[in-house]
């Protein structure tokens, strides 16, 4: 898939997907419905893990995850940046379009998928 149309289903998914680089485990971009979801902007994000939102066992369970199967699939406790608790799904990593090519500007990265399971969980 061409970098250009792999970039314009990524900013038009409804699925909230981030890129997270595969090194740090920290975030590098997300869309729209990725922003809505977790309520941070691109600029909060940058650089964080997803420890930033995600219940601190929830967290680990991933980052441990991601390290060493590079992926991560089930449900975590998150948290909205405006404090609404939320229970989210996660789907394995998208493919990224060419990992090793840095003509794109990013990194080698994991780009996981999720969605709102129930709004205003609590916990």
């Amino acid at each position: 898939m061409p970098a250009e149309l792999y970039w314009e289903v990524f900013a038009r998914s409804l699925d909230a997907v981030a890129v997270i680089d595969a090194e740090d485990l920290t975030y590098v971009v997300q869309n729209e419905s990725h922003q809505r979801l977790v309520g941070y902007t691109d600029e909060e994000l940058r650089g964080q893990t997803p420890a930033i939102h995600l219940d601190p066992p929830d967290a680990e369970r991933v980052v441990a995850a991601l390290r060493e199967q590079s992926s991560f699939r089930g449900e975590v406790r998150s948290t909205h940046r405006d404090g609404t608790p939320l229970l989210r799904r996660f789907s394995p990593p998208i493919p990224a379009p060419a990992p090793a090519d840095t003509s794109m500007g990013l990194p080698p990265a994991q780009i996981p998928s999720s969605a709102e399971v129930t709004p205003n969980v609590a916990y």
